[in-house]
C-alpha cells in the first residue's frame, strides 16, 4: 500500500465548486483594508480581517496556506470532522 504525500499546492483534488468559491472570494477583497483582530492579553494578531460581513485571513496548520475566506460561501461542512481525543462544540452551540 503506497500513500502519496500531502502537497499544499496540489488543487487537483478540489473540486470546480470549491475552486469557483476560493476565486470569487479572493476578487471581492481587492478593494478593502485587511485590518487584524488582536488578543486583548498579549497583542498578538489572530486573525485578519476585511469588513464586518465575513472576509478574513485564515492559516491552515497543514498546509501552512493562506487564503482569504467568506462565510457566506462556507457556512455549512458537509461531513463532521472527528478527531480522536478533541471535542469540538457544534455550530449551534456557539
Amino acid at each position: 500500500m503506497s500513500h502519496k504525500k500531502f502537497d499544499p499546492f496540489d488543487d487537483s483534488f478540489l473540486n470546480e465548486t470549491l475552486k469557483e468559491k476560493e476565486e470569487l472570494c479572493r476578487k471581492e477583497v481587492e478593494g478593502m483594508v485587511k485590518r487584524a483582530l488582536r488578543c486583548p492579553r498579549c497583542g498578538y494578531a489572530i486573525m485578519y480581517v476585511y469588513d464586518c460581513q465575513g472576509h478574513f485571513d485564515i492559516k491552515c496548520p497543514r498546509c501552512n496556506r493562506i487564503s482569504v475566506l467568506d462565510t457566506k460561501y462556507f457556512k455549512h461542512q458537509k461531513t463532521p470532522k472527528v478527531y480522536p481525543g478533541i471535542h469540538i462544540l457544534p455550530d449551534f452551540a456557539w
